[in-house]
């Protein structure tokens, strides 16, 4: 009855999941996300792409697949993830919950360690592009909503 999606260069924390059903089990119609730390991998350099280097020095809201669960109910509400983004398909999801009203938590202690090195998609210039299609369209339902066209 509760999603939970790992990215396969990341890694759970041992109580990760019986975190995030503790938190589900308290509320069945959120989201609920965890904390995150970026870690270099071993013989890797830090990425043009990743920015700041400090990043790897703290823990983060981690708004990402592998920090998610969801019950399969609300996972379901708002729909499957688009399967024309390959790289920002995520932020779209997020997104369209978001535009729902459904509540979202972070259970707050560090359960994912985001795996860093230069084979991340999140280096890919498509992710970029994607981001902003994904905005694109979020705007695009926002006007839909509120009754325009929705193809301005």
């Amino acid at each position: 009855d509760i999603l939970a999606f790992l990215d396969q260069d990341d890694l759970w924390l041992p109580s990760k999941i019986r975190r995030q059903v503790e938190a589900l089990t308290a509320s069945p119609d959120s989201i609920s996300y965890t904390r995150s730390r970026y870690f270099l991998q071993e013989g890797s350099a830090l990425p043009a792409w990743f920015g700041k280097p400090e990043l790897l020095e703290r823990d983060i809201d981690g708004f990402l697949p592998s920090c998610l669960a969801v019950t399969r109910r609300t996972f379901h509400r708002v729909g499957p993830f688009a399967e024309d983004l390959t790289q920002a398909s995520d932020l779209d999801w997020n997104a369209r919950a978001r535009q729902l009203g459904i509540e979202c938590s972070v259970v707050p202690e560090l359960l994912v360690r985001q795996r860093v090195h230069d084979a991340n998609e999140s280096g890919n210039p498509r992710s970029v592009s994607e981001m902003f299609e994904t905005m694109r369209r979020a705007a695009a339902r926002r006007r839909q909503s509120a009754g325009g066209d929705g193809n301005r």
